[in-house]
């Protein structure tokens, strides 16, 4: 069984926890860790792992602030308002982990009037608890797992449409991750080329470079190309990709490799019993339920309430 993209941890890390080696029992903690990623997904009530190109509709309550789901957000495109384009100068992206988007002139409140009250200028007339999906912000962002670092595609061919956010590996260095961006953030989606020929050097000099550092970037006009670090191998996390920002916290992987170990060493207990006696010694089982108490622990600060 392989690992989903949404998985926050690895065999290889489960298993130096564990005590395993040899690819022992690897199918079995490569379903169990697709299944504790799914579990915190939905305790932490929001997606966690990365997803490009997403084009999500928002409620809007009025004031400065317009929050998106899925953070940290690590590249953004435009925003519509009952489908017209915003300038790209009109907002900015205050927050990426909190998720914020920031409007000088704010946000207009989308809530319905009242029944009966229809004209425009009684704005104090609005439902509140009505407002309706009037944005809709294009953006790519949550945590970049190590399934999606080392399963970045490499750099289109000319002429093929690339996502916002689309993470890419150069063909000729294919250990190196990058995030592609339009050059022009009212465009949510952006004309993708062959690798850049980088102004400074030549491009297989260029990507080849000992000293690149995380955050840097260079554009071939169309798209605009940050560099995120090492993407790893199959099975082995990118490290510098944790370094930027856009990785998998610790404490939420963490949060995954409690919950896989705790479900991995109960799998030969029958769950049906609850306690053993035996020559006048007696067992209680505490059976781990979807999450145990360390990883929700640990969990609790990703999860929103709302």
């Amino acid at each position: 069984m392989s690992l989903a993209d949404n998985a926050l941890t690895d065999y290889a890390t489960v298993a130096a926890d564990v005590g395993l080696s040899g690819g022992a029992d690897q199918l079995l903690v490569e379903r169990l860790i697709n299944f504790a990623s799914g579990a915190l997904k939905r305790y932490c009530n929001r997606p966690l792992a990365y997803l490009a190109g997403i084009a999500e509709p928002l409620r809007m309550e009025g004031g400065p602030r317009l929050l998106v789901t899925r953070t940290p957000v690590l590249a953004l495109g435009q925003i519509t308002v009952d489908d017209g384009v915003l300038d790209a100068t009109d907002y900015y992206l205050e927050d990426a982990f909190a998720g914020f988007i920031w409007r000088d002139a704010g946000w207009p409140w989308s809530a319905l009037m009242r029944a009966g009250r229809t004209e425009l200028n009684f704005t104090q007339d609005q439902e509140p608890l009505s407002e309706k999906t009037r944005t809709t912000v294009a953006y790519a962002g949550g945590y970049i797992t190590s399934p999606q670092a080392y399963g970045a595609s490499v750099w289109p061919a000319a002429g093929k449409t690339v996502a916002v956010g689309t993470l890419m590996k150069p063909a000729s260095q294919p250990t190196q991750l990058w995030v592609a961006t339009p050059v022009d953030p009212k465009q949510p989606m952006v004309t993708g080329s062959v690798e850049p020929s980088w102004p400074a050097s030549p491009n297989a000099a260029r990507l080849a470079k000992q000293a690149l550092v995380g955050g840097e970037t260079e554009t071939d006009g169309n798209v605009l190309w940050t560099y995120l670090g090492s993407c790893g191998a199959a099975g082995a996390p990118g490290t510098a990709v944790l370094d930027s920002g856009a990785g998998v916290p610790p404490d939420l992987e963490q949060a995954c490799i409690l919950t896989v170990k705790a479900h991995y060493r109960e799998r030969a207990d029958n769950p049906n019993v609850k306690s053993e006696s035996l020559l006048g010694a007696s067992i209680t089982y505490d059976r781990t339920k979807l999450l145990p108490p360390q990883a929700m622990s640990l969990a609790d600060q990703f999860r929103r309430t709302v």
